[in-house]
């Protein structure tokens, strides 16, 4: 048997747009609120589409379905569609990937059957035999997490003017590698805090000096019976916002380290290859190769989603804050 190998196109081409993960030069200091009550404030603009860093037009679309009026019918929290778009689009890929892993496992299976029946076998087909089995499982399970998030951003979307069932259909389809297409940042200005409705509600309306970190391990608030006070609240925001930074971080972190070694097994897989052709290798290994890029791929599809929710959850925090960094460099 000699079957023609196919890489699936989504593995192949596998990388992050433009988003990269500098790690962070020192560990930055647990922010303590600067108030300057005479200082003039900050430019400040809040988004009100964050989520087009990811370059997705199908969420774009989702979006403005999602936040258009409809009789008898709540608006969904822009974070929600976006989390939702999230799990239906890594979801998808995780499918395709579990399918495409299950395949080269049935081709290698086939492989070892053919051959003169040896004692070492029994083991190697057991393991394939585990493989196929496991990449079924897993497949199952996507495909019903996929139809779970569609069927979630319907709902969203139901009703609404605009073309949100042929954006679901293209976001299934979508087979490009997704990703927030900006740096992911080592700290942010503390008047991003400006654009928190807790702030603003304390009075904050600017003088707000520093740098929030990724939090290492704040200490929880002692939070009193009565209202907080100016203090506490701008405090407790840039706790919350740091918390949200050191998930992005540590989220980003992870996704670099899978992707270096999704391109470390497509390297094994072309070597793997190139001895093939010059005879030093058999259809076995390549196909091995293989296996072992799918499953480096589908760590990948997880941690990107993971870093995509961290996206949102930052988002959520500080709407805007990307505007405000913009302003304060």
């Amino acid at each position: 048997m000699n079957r023609r190998l196919v890489i699936p196109l989504f593995v192949a081409t596998i990388s992050l747009g433009g988003a990269v993960f500098p790690a962070a030069a020192a560990t930055e200091q647990a922010w303590q609120p600067g108030i300057e009550p005479g200082a003039p404030p900050p430019v400040v603009t809040a988004s009100n589409s964050w989520w087009t860093g990811f370059d997705e037009a199908a969420l774009d679309t989702l979006q403005t379905c999602a936040q258009a009026p409809r009789e008898g019918a709540s608006t969904a929290a822009p974070a929600d569609v976006a989390a939702a778009y999230v799990g239906l689009r890594i979801h998808s890929l995780r499918l395709r990937n579990a399918l495409a892993l299950r395949e080269a496992a049935q081709d290698a299976r086939d492989l070892l059957a053919a051959q003169p029946p040896r004692r070492d076998a029994a083991q190697p087909l057991a393991e394939l035999d585990r493989r196929i089995a496991g990449a079924t499982s897993s497949a199952e399970g996507f495909a019903q997490l996929r139809d779970h998030f569609a069927d979630v951003l319907a709902q969203m979307t139901a009703g609404a003017p605009g073309d949100a069932a042929f954006a679901l259909r293209d976001a299934v389809a979508d087979t490009r590698w997704p990703g927030f297409h900006q740096p992911v940042p080592q700290r942010l200005p503390a008047v991003v805090l400006l654009t928190r409705a807790d702030v603003a509600a304390a009075g904050v309306r600017g003088g707000l000096s520093g740098w929030i970190g990724p939090a290492a391990d704040l200490p929880p608030i002692e939070l009193p019976g009565d209202e907080l006070s100016v203090e506490q609240t701008v405090r407790q925001a840039g706790q919350d916002v740091a918390s949200s930074l050191r998930q992005l971080v540590d989220a980003g972190r992870n996704a670099t380290a899978d992707l270096q070694r999704v391109q470390a097994r497509q390297l094994e897989v072309q070597a793997a290859q190139r001895l093939q052709a010059a005879g030093d290798a058999s259809q076995a290994d390549v196909l091995e190769a293989v296996q072992q890029l799918l499953a480096a791929t589908d760590r990948l599809a997880a941690g990107q989603g993971v870093l995509a929710l961290a996206w949102i959850r930052l988002n959520a925090d500080v709407p805007g804050w990307w505007r405000t960094a913009e302003t304060a460099h």
